[in-house]
C-alpha cells in the first residue's frame, strides 16, 4: 500500500505584465506531527497556448524544513532579463516544483499568462454602406526598450480589405497613430481588427466594432 501523503505545495505568484519581473511564492505545507525536510526543485519554461513546452529558463534546487504542522515558504524571482532574451509568440510561463522528503514526493504546477499591451481602435464617420467612415489606431510603448521592424496591419470583413503600415523603430514610451478611410461593403455588426508584429515582440492586438446600416 501506498502510505498517505501528508505534504502539500502551493505556488503563488502575483500577475505582471510583460517585462516585468515574476515573484514565485511557493507554500510547503506539513499537517503532520513531525518535521519534514524537503529536497525542492523548481523548474521554469515557456509554454505555447496550445501546451507544448518551448524553452527552459530557470531551475532552483533547494533545501527546505517545515515544522510540524506548519506551512514554511521559499520565494524564487524570475527577473525580465532572464525570460525576455526568450519571447517569440510564448505569453505563458510554466512552472513546476516537486519536492521530495524521506517517504512521500509530491508536485504543483502553475501558469503564469504575462499581460501585454493591447492597440486602440477606434471608428468615425458615418456607419452605414457605402459611406465615408475612418478607422484609427493609436499605441504606446510602455516598455524600457525599443520595438523594432514594426508591422501594423487592420482590416475588418465587409468594411475593409486589409492595410499594413511600417514602422521601423518605436522608442520607449513613444506613441503611434494611423488612420485609414474606408467605406462599409456590407451591414450589420462588423468589426475592425489591428494587429502588429514586430521583430522583439508578436501579436499585440486591438479590435473595434460598429453596427452598419443598409
Amino acid at each position: 500500500e501506498l502510505p498517505d501523503t501528508t505534504l502539500s505545495i502551493s505556488i503563488n505568484a502575483r500577475q505582471v505584465n510583460l517585462s516585468q519581473d515574476v515573484n514565485l511564492q511557493v507554500d510547503f505545507h506539513n499537517p503532520s506531527d513531525v518535521p519534514k525536510t524537503i529536497q525542492a526543485n523548481l523548474a521554469c519554461s515557456f509554454i505555447f497556448y496550445t501546451g507544448v513546452r518551448a524553452s527552459h529558463l530557470k531551475y532552483h534546487n533547494f533545501t527546505i524544513t517545515v515544522p510540524a504542522t506548519q506551512m514554511k515558504s521559499e520565494m524564487v524571482k524570475i527577473t525580465a532579463d532572464e525570460y525576455m532574451p526568450y519571447l517569440g509568440t510564448q505569453r505563458c510561463l510554466h512552472f513546476v516544483v516537486t519536492g521530495q522528503t524521506e517517504d512521500e514526493s509530491v508536485t504543483a504546477l502553475k501558469v503564469l499568462e504575462l499581460q501585454i499591451p493591447t492597440l486602440t481602435v477606434t471608428l468615425s464617420g458615418l456607419p452605414q454602406v457605402q459611406q465615408d467612415m475612418f478607422a484609427n489606431v493609436t499605441f504606446t510603448n510602455p516598455f524600457n526598450f525599443a520595438l523594432k521592424a514594426c508591422r501594423l496591419a487592420m482590416e475588418g470583413a465587409g468594411l475593409m480589405s486589409e492595410k499594413t503600415h511600417f514602422y521601423e523603430v518605436i522608442e520607449p514610451q513613444a506613441s503611434i497613430s494611423w488612420t485609414e478611410s474606408f467605406n462599409p461593403r456590407l451591414d450589420g455588426k462588423r468589426c475592425i481588427v489591428a494587429v502588429m508584429d514586430c521583430s522583439n515582440l508578436c501579436e499585440v492586438r486591438g479590435v473595434a466594432c460598429v453596427n452598419i446600416t443598409p
